[in-house]
């Protein structure tokens, strides 16, 4: 139990470690962030789940504590000024999506889940993403 706590703890480190380094994305557009966010825990989560596929931890643990490392940071900011930081909140959701679609495709380890994966992740990075910038002008 211990262990499974301490491998938590970790996962959720490592987590907000990622967005820390990968935050400077967001000064480029909101669309390379999505791009370089998504991509980048798709392969966090792919890679936590390989490492701990022999671990007494569950793959919906996995999943949660590389969510909440992910929002963890920024869930103050989105208390405080929902409305200011609203034109972001999709990027977090690509990378809710992503995190997901990569436990399912470490789990699944068959072609046509990383093709579906891959496909999804490019309608949300793109025409999802375009209409929701628009939905808020």
């Amino acid at each position: 139990m211990k262990n499974q706590i301490k491998r938590i703890l970790s996962l959720i480190g490592i987590s907000s470690l990622l967005f820390l380094c990968i935050s400077w994305s967001m000064a480029l557009s909101g669309y390379a962030a999505g791009w370089i966010e998504g991509i980048c825990f798709f392969e966090l989560a792919w890679l936590c789940s390989h490492y701990l596929q022999n671990k007494d931890i569950s793959s919906v643990t996995i999943t949660l504590s590389i969510v909440f490392g992910r929002i963890l940071l920024e869930l103050p900011i989105r208390i405080m000024d929902f409305r200011g930081s609203i034109g972001s909140l999709m990027v977090t959701i690509i990378c809710i999506v992503a995190i997901i679609l990569g436990v399912v495709c470490y789990q699944e380890k068959r072609p046509i889940a990383y093709i579906l994966s891959t496909i999804v992740l490019i309608l949300l990075n793109t025409f999802a993403h375009h209409f929701f910038l628009e939905s808020l002008k």
